[in-house]
């Protein structure tokens, strides 16, 4: 086990106290993390003003924001959107093989685990109560050795002379912002604190054995990689039957995800008899469907 699995929050704060008792100034920096949201949700949010409908709103009511990412589905272009759904319905059967193989692999772990699930779980428990057993002796040495050497750092000369040679050899480059060398002084430091080899035999020894892997175990692990292969190689034949169709179309990928959505939100519109949820369709795009409305319901489902 990693000995610094060890560490908790309150242990690392009193280790940090004894190491700047001895004038070691480090200041640790996070790096800011920034999110990446929905292009498409974003795109799709831009095409549309957001206002509450009327009870009779028709397709082209409001205004229409196009953009990079939204575009104007002329006639031209929304024949391009059609060329590239016709074209691909030929991809659909070389679709069907993939489907049935992720088919069959979910059968065969789901037949797997209504077999043999009360034994899987029942060795994963005794594994689970191992690992708690270990984890909470291993927390109980951990507070008691750091607590033998707070409460000896500032007298025994050993470990003194140890955090004087540490703040020495990493103070100055810490102050600088040095991640390695905070890193170096920690990890230097909590050598002298972890328990030792003994201790974590000890726990181990209390707690006993971790219950090896199970046939029936090892029989659902090859299952799931199985079921996972099948479905990265279908993950993969539809992320390239995208590009296919978004090149096809003259788009890139994000417009022609989006320009794909609204055309089948305005055939929904088209078939609601009430017509008063879709909104954000300019005439021009609105002539454009109802000219090939035919053509756009059978390519577009």
């Amino acid at each position: 086990m990693n000995r610094h699995s060890f560490l908790s929050l309150p242990v690392l704060f009193r280790a940090w106290a004894l190491l700047l008792a001895f004038g070691v100034t480090l200041s640790l920096a996070t790096p800011a993390q920034a999110g990446f949201g929905d292009l498409v949700k974003k795109a799709k949010d831009k095409a549309t003003k957001k206002a509450e409908a009327p009870e009779e709103a028709t397709p082209g009511e409001e205004e229409v924001v196009f953009d990079s990412a939204v575009l104007e589905l002329t006639e031209e272009r929304l024949g391009g959107v059609l060329h590239a759904l016709n074209k691909a319905k030929a991809v659909i059967e070389g679709r069907k093989p993939l489907v049935a193989k992720v088919e069959q692999a979910n059968e065969a772990r789901g037949a797997h685990m209504e077999k043999h699930e009360d034994k899987i779980r029942d060795i994963q428990n005794k594994r689970g109560d191992v690992e708690s057993c270990r984890a909470e002796g291993y927390q109980k040495m951990y507070d008691l050795r750091t607590k033998e050497y707070a409460d000896k750092a500032l007298t025994d000369p050993t470990i003194r002379e140890k955090f004087t040679r540490i703040a020495q050899e990493n103070n100055a480059a810490a102050m600088r912002g040095d991640s390695t060398a905070i890193k170096r002084a920690q990890d230097a430091m909590m050598a002298v604190m972890l328990p030792t080899r003994e201790d974590t035999l000890e726990v181990q020894r209390k707690c006993g054995p971790l219950p090896p892997q199970s046939p029936a175990e090892a029989a659902l692990a090859k299952l799931d990689a199985d079921l996972e292969a099948a479905n990265e190689k279908l993950r993969d034949y539809d992320k390239k039957s995208t590009q296919a169709q978004a090149k096809d179309s003259g788009m890139n990928e994000e417009q022609f995800g989006i320009a794909l959505e609204r055309i089948r939100n305005y055939l929904a519109w088209r078939g609601d008899k009430k017509k008063s949820n879709i909104r954000g369709f300019s005439e021009e795009e609105i002539e454009a469907m109802e000219k090939r409305l035919a053509e756009v319901k059978s390519a577009a489902y």
